[in-house]
C-alpha cells in the first residue's frame, strides 16, 4: 500500500514540477535565482495534492475494498453511499444494493438447505448423494442403517470404499456414466430385508453432472404382506377344497346307489353334515376375521362398555363345561371378586376366551389340568390360561398367531380347528388396546396371557 502512495506522490510531483518549470522558466527567466524556493513549493504542492487524493478517494476506496472482501462473512454496510454524491458515493450505493441482495440470496439458500436437510432427516427412506467426483456428499441415517455402513463416517469418501453391496455399486456407476434414472429392486441388502433403489442424476449449469441422488425404500413389509396374501389364498383354497371334496365324493356315492342302503346312506349323510358344518365354521371364521381386520385398519373401535372379565370367563366356562368334563380335566379358577373391569365389546371378548379355553381343552390329554387366573399389573389386567397339554415347540411360537398356521396340521384338523382361532384372538385383543403372548414347554404345558387395559 505504501508503494502505491509513493508512486502517486512521485507522479504528482513530476507533473507539478514539469508544469511549473515549463511555465515559469520559459516565460519568466528572471525567477532562476529563486529556483530552490520554487522546487520546495512544487514538493509541498505535490504532497498536499497527493494527500488530498489519498484522503478523498484512495482511503475510502480501501475501506470499500476491505468491506467487499468481508461481504461473504456477514452483513456489511457501505456508509460512503449516504455521505457522498460523487462517483464514489454512487459506487458505494450500488455496493450496498448488491450486499443486500447477496444477503437475501444467502438467507434463502441457507433456508432452502435447512428445509432440504429437515426433509431428508425426517424421511423414512434412505437418501445417498454421490458427487460427480464419486465421493459421498450426504448419507441419511436410514441409509446408513439399511446399507449397514459400519465403516465410520462415509462423508467425503469414495462410494465404492463404503458400500459392500455389488449391486448398489453397479447401479450408482451406471447412473454416473449413462446420466439417466435407474430403478432396481434388491431382494436382500441385509438379512431379511428388501429394498427398491432409484438413482437419479442431478445436473448443474451447461448440462454438467453435479451429483447422483440415490433413494432406498424399504419394501420388506410390502413383500411380507404379499407373501402373507399369497399364503392366505393358498390356505383358504386348501381348507375349502378338503370339505368340498368330501361332500362331493359322498354325494356322488349316494347317487351311485349308496342311498339304497339305509345304513350306508345315514353314515354318508352324517359325514356330509360334518363336513358342511366344518365348511360353515371355516367361512364364518374367515368373515369374522376379515371384519375385525377391516375394523382395525379403519381405526374403528369396537362398541365400548364396562365389562367384567370374571363374568365373561364364567359364561365361557359354563358353555364348555361339558367338554371339560368329557375329557376329565380338572379346572382351577383364580379370579378375585375385585378384578377390575375393562372397556370393550363383550361379544368379541367372549370370542377371545372361548378360543383360548377351547384350545386348552382340546390340546390337553385326558385328565389334565386347566388353570385360569386374573392378575392386575401396571394398569392392566392379565388373564392367564394355563394347561398341562402337549405344549408347543419353540420354533413355532413366533408364527402361532398367523392365519391358518398349525403346529400339527393332522391333529388340528382332527380336533376340528380352522387355523384361524389364534389370529382372531390377536386382532380382537389389539383392537381393544391390549396384547397377547404365549409361553410353552413341549410335553409340559402352555400359558396364553391376555393383557387388557383396566378401567
Amino acid at each position: 500500500m505504501f508503494r502505491e502512495r509513493l508512486k502517486l506522490f512521485l507522479l504528482v510531483f513530476l507533473i507539478e514540477s514539469a508544469s511549473f518549470f515549463i511555465v515559469a522558466l520559459w516565460f519568466h527567466p528572471s525567477v532562476r535565482p529563486a529556483l530552490p524556493l520554487w522546487i520546495s513549493v512544487a514538493v509541498l504542492g505535490s504532497i498536499l495534492v497527493a494527500l488530498m487524493i489519498h484522503t478523498r478517494y484512495l482511503r475510502p476506496l480501501d475501506r470499500l475494498a476491505v468491506k467487499v472482501a468481508h461481504v461473504t462473512q456477514g452483513p456489511v454496510t457501505f456508509a460512503e453511499g449516504n455521505l457522498r454524491r460523487d462517483e464514489l458515493g454512487v459506487l458505494a450505493r450500488r455496493l450496498n444494493d448488491m450486499a443486500e441482495e447477496f444477503r437475501k440470496e444467502v438467507e434463502n439458500a441457507i433456508g432452502e438447505k435447512e428445509e432440504v436437510r429437515a426433509v431428508i432427516t425426517s424421511m423414512s427412506e434412505g437418501v445417498l448423494v454421490i458427487g460427480a467426483d464419486k465421493r459421498i456428499l450426504h448419507a441419511s441415517h436410514p441409509v446408513i442403517r439399511m446399507l449397514d455402513l459400519r465403516a465410520g463416517n462415509p462423508y467425503g469418501r469414495f462410494y465404492w470404499e463404503v458400500l459392500r453391496q455389488e449391486e448398489v455399486v453397479a447401479v450408482i456407476e451406471s447412473a454416473l456414466q449413462s446420466r439417466v434414472t435407474i430403478s432396481r429392486e434388491l431382494v436382500s441388502l441385509t438379512e431379511g430385508a428388501s429394498f427398491s433403489m432409484h438413482a437419479a442424476p442431478v445436473f448443474a449449469a451447461a448440462e454438467r453432472l453435479h451429483s447422483v441422488v440415490v433413494i432406498f425404500h424399504d419394501i420388506s413389509a410390502i413383500k411380507k404382506f404379499d407373501r402373507m396374501r399369497a399364503e392366505f389364498v393358498a390356505n383358504v383354497s386348501h381348507e375349502l377344497k378338503t370339505p368340498l371334496t368330501s361332500i362331493k365324493g359322498f354325494a356322488e356315492t349316494l347317487k351311485s346307489g349308496g342311498i339304497d342302503d339305509p345304513a350306508v346312506a345315514v353314515r354318508f349323510l352324517g359325514i356330509i353334515e360334518t363336513q358342511a358344518l366344518r365348511l360353515e365354521k371355516l367361512v364364518s371364521d374367515i368373515l369374522f376375521l376379515s371384519a375385525i381386520e377391516a375394523q382395525e385398519s379403519a381405526g374403528e373401535l369396537p362398541a365400548r362398555e364396562p365389562v367384567s372379565l370374571a363374568t365373561i370367563i364364567d359364561d365361557v366356562l359354563e358353555a364348555q363345561r361339558g367338554q371339560i368334563q368329557a375329557r376329565g380335566h380338572a379346572l382351577t379358577r383364580l379370579i378375585p371378586n375385585n378384578t377390575p373391569q375393562v372397556q370393550g365389546d363383550r361379544i368379541q371378548l367372549e370370542q377371545v376366551f372361548s378360543n383360548l379355553i377351547s384350545n386348552a381343552i382340546k390340546f390337553t390329554p385326558p385328565n389334565g389340568t386347566i388353570t385360569i387366573e386374573a392378575v392386575e399389573e401396571k394398569g392392566q389386567v392379565r388373564i392367564d390360561i394355563k394347561d398341562t397339554g402337549i405344549g408347543i415347540p419353540p420354533e413355532h411360537t413366533g408364527r402361532l398367531f398367523e392365519r391358518f398356521y398349525r403346529v400339527d396340521k393332522a391333529r388340528s384338523q382332527e380336533m376340528g380347528g380352522t387355523g384361524l382361532g389364534l389370529a382372531i384372538v390377536k386382532h380382537i385383543v389389539a383392537l381393544h388396546g391390549g396384547s397377547v403372548s404365549v409361553k410353552s414347554t413341549p410335553s409340559v404345558g402352555t400359558v396364553f396371557s391376555v393383557f387388557l387395559p383396566r378401567l
